[in-house]
């Protein structure tokens, strides 16, 4: 929205005539104020330099989109609506055969469920047996997202990664595979609460040391023994906190069969430095039914039982 029109509905709210006893009105005066807030605001407000760096990224990726909607029609809505391409992978075995691409709208409400229930007919498959994947990093992070979170997060979130990082980043719709071996293990395992000694390198650590790794309180806790028997806690991954994706960065030492990374969801630690290097903290280990153990438990932690969409919106 511009200037004139922000200034027209936060006037009369933000700046009221208390001798005005009737309903609230528009006033020049009011408008002019609140238009001097808006474009004078670095020179009234103390900012960061943090701050000024977001609003940078903001606006650079925002003249991206804007950029592009010069040669692709309605490429950016003026209401703040995205338009990006989605691949279709109906078939993830067929590494040679190339993928459809449908350009979508993403707007500030509609969610992963939403966009599966747009695109599973293009696929000739239901929206049940469909789910929309984040794929980051050049292909070498991915996670399935859960029916409920909103697309245009995801999206915007990347704006805060490192050009590099972020550039090739995409979402596909695949089968529901996936998910579908989650909720069969949730339902068989022993334990939701998995402890066991797992391959650990945080995010300033190209190597993996063994650690001692537990799952408890909606948190994985890694620790190790000293000498003495005594237990020393060397970090905690809080996991509505962090975002948990399958695999590993390429420039790791990585000769193990699964990892799990976790990326922190605060921008400060999500961009790269020279003490934290990596994109994130990782667990990885050689027996593979522990990825589907501790990936499972994951998610439980997160979602509970809400792993696949309810009865009632397949029915749709």
């Amino acid at each position: 929205m511009s200037t004139k029109n922000l200034t027209m509905i936060w006037g009369p709210t933000l700046l009221q005539n208390h001798h005005q006893q009737e309903e609230m009105v528009y006033s020049q005066k009011e408008a002019d104020v609140l238009a001097d807030l808006i474009t004078l605001y670095k020179n009234l407000f103390p900012l960061s330099p943090e701050e000024i760096k977001k609003e940078q990224e903001m606006l650079l990726c925002l003249q991206k989109y804007y950029a592009a909607a010069e040669t692709l029609t309605d490429s950016v809505k003026k209401s703040g609506d995205l338009k990006m391409w989605v691949v279709l992978n109906p078939r993830p075995d067929n590494t040679k055969e190339e993928k459809t691409q449908i350009n979508v709208t993403i707007t500030p409400t509609r969610t992963v469920y939403d966009i599966c229930r747009e695109l599973a007919p293009k696929m000739q498959m239901s929206t049940h047996q469909v789910s929309l994947y984040e794929v980051i990093m050049n292909d070498s992070l991915e996670r399935p997202l859960h029916h409920d979170i909103k697309v245009f997060d995801i999206v915007l979130n990347w704006s805060y990664w490192p050009e590099d990082d972020r550039k090739n980043n995409y979402l596909v719709v695949k089968p529901i595979e996936m998910l579908r071996e989650v909720q069969r293990a949730v339902k068989n395992l022993a334990t939701v609460t998995p402890g066991k000694e797992l391959k650990f390198a945080d995010n300033r650590t190209k190597s993996f040391k063994s650690f001692l790794c537990e799952l408890r309180d909606g948190k994985i806790v890694i620790s190790k023994k000293e000498k003495n028997d005594k237990t020393t806690i060397v970090r905690e991954i809080f996991l509505h906190s962090t975002t948990a994706y399958l695999g590993c960065e390429k420039k790791r030492d990585f000769p193990w069969s699964w990892a799990i990374t976790f990326v922190e969801q605060t921008q400060s630690q999500i961009l790269r430095s020279r003490d934290s290097p990596f994109i994130g903290h990782v667990l990885a280990g050689s027996e593979w039914v522990d990825r589907t153990i501790w990936y499972s438990s994951i998610w439980y932690s997160l979602y509970g039982d809400s792993i696949l969409p309810p009865a009632e919106i397949i029915m749709k």
